[in-house]
């Protein structure tokens, strides 16, 4: 999700550093746009999606809760970092009431010819 360069950040550095070893491998996959899966079919061109929502601060770390990553990483390990993580996700998220959150959706569609 999109929201602003110094929350992308904080956020990445949560996805990409302390959480690394805990996605699943399939999430290779929406991290590349589904690029990487190539079907023998013709492909169709698709709009560009996106999903965007006015969230409060409350409701993005709701949402960053919900990552399996996080939670696999919570199963086995001190929660000390998260929260120290989920902090700086706080502090970067400043004095802002709500703010806007714009996922890109990834959509790849083929037709049999």
């Amino acid at each position: 999700a999109h929201i602003t360069p110094e929350l992308t950040q904080s956020v990445d550095q949560l996805y990409n550093g302390l959480l690394s070893g805990y996605w699943e491998k399939e999430r290779s996959h929406v991290e590349d746009g589904y690029a990487s899966i190539t079907m023998p079919f013709e492909e169709v061109k698709t709009p560009v999606f996106t999903i965007e929502a006015e969230w409060s601060l409350e409701e993005w770390i709701g949402y960053l809760k919900t990552w399996s990553a996080l939670q696999k990483y919570l199963k086995t390990n001190d929660p000390a970092p998260v929260t120290k993580a989920l902090k700086r996700i706080e502090e970067a998220w400043g004095d802002t009431r709500t703010r806007r959150v714009i996922w890109p959706l990834g959509l790849r569609v083929w037709k049999l010819s």
